[in-house]
């Protein structure tokens, strides 16, 4: 009777420990709200080791970030799945708060996610896949001499961050008196150009070659010549890149040929 009696109390100890926790494993979900999903980007690039998903959840009206999150990539390639828990306490009643989702390379914004609405009322929030658009670094602000760009041929090594077709040729060279040349994938190509400072403007009357290629490179030729038209900025990178900016952001980055 005595053995019963302790492996009663045995079975019931376990039973209330068991309740016990699932009690307060409970509490915790009602507790917190949880933000779940996914961030990609469509341009072919490989993120390099190092990088980094910062997630962030603020407070829409004011900005304020409320949680933070960072996620070390360890190699690891778009999609990339995240969640991010937030205290429930965080979050005032008739606010409303947004997800913020950051890709970072060598410790700058890379891609980045536009703001996302947080249901703060439910428990799990999936928001699915996120897709992120590239962060534009600001200009630098010391002028360009033109000595560092005349004369130089300058192939293009990618089209607003989506890399160019293999085996393409795509040049640009700016010569003396305000004349520039080069190769756009399919045809060849000249025109006239102003340069006063970092500011350069490609003058409309653009001449081309009427010869035709394959789709794909007439598609790229034609959004390499519409970038090169609406050019506002250029620079040379600490790298020794030639990088023209658009008035939207867009960019042609080039190196020099040797």
């Amino acid at each position: 009777m005595q053995k019963i009696s302790h492996a009663f109390l045995l079975i019931f100890s376990i039973i209330f420990l068991t309740v016990s926790q699932m009690s307060k494993a409970t509490e915790k979900t009602q507790r917190t709200v949880t933000i779940k999903g996914s961030i990609t980007y469509h341009q072919r690039v490989a993120l390099p080791p190092g990088s980094i998903i910062q997630l962030e959840i603020k407070e829409s009206s004011k900005k304020k970030i409320i949680e933070k999150s960072k996620i070390p990539l360890q190699g690891k390639q778009v999609p990339i799945p995240f969640s991010i828990m937030i205290s429930r306490g965080l979050l005032k009643s008739g606010k409303k708060y947004q997800l913020e989702s950051t890709i970072y390379v060598q410790r700058k914004p890379a891609w980045k996610t536009d703001p996302i609405h947080i249901n703060s009322q439910s428990f799990t929030q999936d928001v699915g896949t996120l897709v992120a658009n590239p962060v534009t670094q600001k200009m630098t602000a010391n002028a360009i001499s033109s000595k560092e760009i005349l004369g130089v041929t300058w192939r293009l090594e990618d089209l607003n961050h989506q890399g160019i077709i293999d085996d393409t040729s795509v040049t640009l060279k700016f010569n003396h008196k305000g004349s520039l040349s080069g190769r756009s994938g399919c045809n060849s190509y000249s025109g006239e150009y102003k340069l006063e400072k970092n500011s350069l403007s490609i003058l409309p009357n653009l001449r081309s070659t009427l010869m035709a290629c394959a789709p794909a490179i007439m598609t790229q030729e034609q959004k390499f010549t519409q970038l090169l038209l609406e050019s506002t900025q250029v620079k040379i990178s600490p790298d020794d890149k030639l990088v023209i900016t658009t008035k939207k952001g867009q960019t042609l980055t080039f190196i020099a040929e040797k």
